[in-house]
């Protein structure tokens, strides 16, 4: 179907539990979710390449960074900047932003 492709579908934040569970156990979980995203986001970096290749340039070459992969990464930042909200942490907010629009900011600047 449609929607299982959609990476934002892939993972979910059960709000009901989020209501019922602690601040320190919230924050706890929003950074894991910010780990698991930089171990994601490492893998996708791309390898060092030569300028020019017969000629014309490597970046013509290069493969860019899974989409696919980076907005499931967007999805899990996403639910830990929901956590930052709700448990009101500005630092943990702040942080997961800045970590979500450099995952994005690959995506949006794509030449296709």
């Amino acid at each position: 179907a449609l929607w299982d492709e959609n990476p934002a579908a892939q993972d979910t934040l059960d709000l009901e539990t989020v209501r019922h569970t602690c601040t320190p156990m919230l924050q706890t979980a929003a950074h894991v979710l910010l780990a698991v995203a930089d171990i994601q986001l490492k893998g996708l970096q791309p390898k060092p390449e030569p300028e020019y290749v017969d000629g014309v340039p490597a970046e013509a070459y290069r493969t860019q960074p899974n989409q696919y992969t980076c907005l499931r990464v967007a999805n899990k930042l996403l639910m830990a900047l929901h956590i930052a909200c709700y448990i009101t942490d500005p630092h943990l907010a702040i942080l997961t932003s800045n970590k979500l629009f450099n995952c994005l900011l690959p995506v949006l600047t794509m030449p296709h």
